[in-house]
């Protein structure tokens, strides 16, 4: 089963998918989960006040998708950078 979902939560520095400027940057995660019922996969968006940088921060989001999904057994098989806010307010400054 594959879920596409866009994400909303407090917890581990995930937002809505509307423009948060506290959390200008937006990545596609892929996840596997092993469950009772089977491997469950989700592709989904999450905001982050943060780069992703090191493992404590991928760790940060298989927690929420624990909590927020109810998955045993999360694992992140993928990530990309989607959006710099940041970046993007920068280029429209100097244009």
């Amino acid at each position: 089963m594959t879920n596409h979902h866009s994400h909303t939560s407090t917890n581990h520095s995930q937002t809505t998918g509307q423009s948060d400027p506290a959390r200008p940057f937006h990545y596609f995660v892929a996840i596997m989960s092993m469950e009772p019922r089977g491997l469950r996969t989700m592709q989904i968006e999450v905001h982050l006040s943060r780069r992703i940088t090191t493992m404590d921060e991928v760790k940060d989001v298989q927690e929420w998708a624990r909590t927020t999904h109810h998955l045993s057994n999360p694992m992140i098989v993928g990530f990309t950078l989607l959006r710099n806010d940041l970046a993007d307010r920068r280029r429209t400054r100097s244009s």
